[in-house]
């Protein structure tokens, strides 16, 4: 039998659950993805070929849907050519939510890894000192139907789904449940997972142990809690405004809460 290779990617968003979403993957009994997620194959590895990709499917059971998990390859507009001439027909899977929520978080998700010292008003007004590039980094990846329209210039549209973070929190059941049936393995799977919070910030971490808490908590949680200055978030508004009507009509549903 020749080496197993994956059908479905779950192609974006960062910070937009895809962590939640991978885990569930991790449970069901007939998806088999890598031991870690985001493995940048058709990005930052395309040059080591399929020698290098392969191996990470190696372990996967006759009869299993081989998922990739990177989400990080909507940002990489060649990404959705290679993964079409990989496969035409892969199924993909990308998972959005409030743009503005998602750039906090991703701010997030690097000053608890003291990856960066200023507060997101340092990097919103004085671009980080230099550091990072707040509207490459953290505002552009927002641009969700721009990053899509590479994968919809390849892929039928009834190769790709696109979910919303709105609906995991308001039926997480169901929501897994939308993604199982689009890769046409067996719904009826409830994974642990769906008993868990995604994403929930604060919240979230204080079910950790003490020593998980004491290791992620945020380096000023009163920041965390009273979330962006106000002006920055009305800005915000502004920048995503357009892009956020337009992917709305472009899904067929009202995004006008995304503020």
């Amino acid at each position: 039998m020749s080496q197993p290779l994956p059908s479905v990617f779950l192609a974006g968003c960062q910070k937009t659950a895809s962590s939640w979403i991978y885990k569930c993957f991790k449970e069901h009994p007939d998806i088999y993805t890598t031991q870690k997620d985001a493995i940048h194959y058709f990005t930052i590895h395309y040059h080591e070929g399929l020698d290098w990709y392969a191996p990470f499917f190696a372990d996967a059971k006759e009869g299993q849907t081989l998922v990739d998990t990177t989400p990080s390859y909507i940002r990489y507009a060649g990404a959705a050519q290679r993964i079409y001439d990989f496969n035409p027909n892969a199924k993909l899977i990308f998972s959005f939510r409030n743009p503005i929520d998602r750039a906090f978080s991703h701010y997030w998700h690097l000053k608890r890894r003291e990856k960066i010292a200023y507060t997101f008003e340092d990097a919103f007004e004085y671009g980080g000192y230099g550091a990072i590039d707040m509207f490459d980094t953290w505002v552009k990846p927002g641009f969700y139907l721009e990053h899509l329209q590479p994968f919809l210039n390849v892929f039928p549209k009834e190769q790709i789904k696109v979910v919303l973070f709105d609906d995991l929190k308001q039926d997480a059941a169901a929501f897994i449940k939308g993604i199982f049936e689009f890769m046409e393995v067996d719904a009826s799977f409830v994974p642990e997972m769906v008993t868990k919070k995604s994403n929930s910030g604060s919240k979230n971490r204080n079910k950790r142990t003490w020593k998980q808490r004491l290791l992620r908590q945020p380096p000023d949680p009163t920041e965390y809690q009273q979330g962006m200055a106000p002006h920055i978030r009305e800005h915000l508004q502004r920048v995503y405004a357009q892009p956020n009507q337009e992917l709305g009509t472009w899904l067929g549903r009202d995004l006008s809460h995304w503020k």
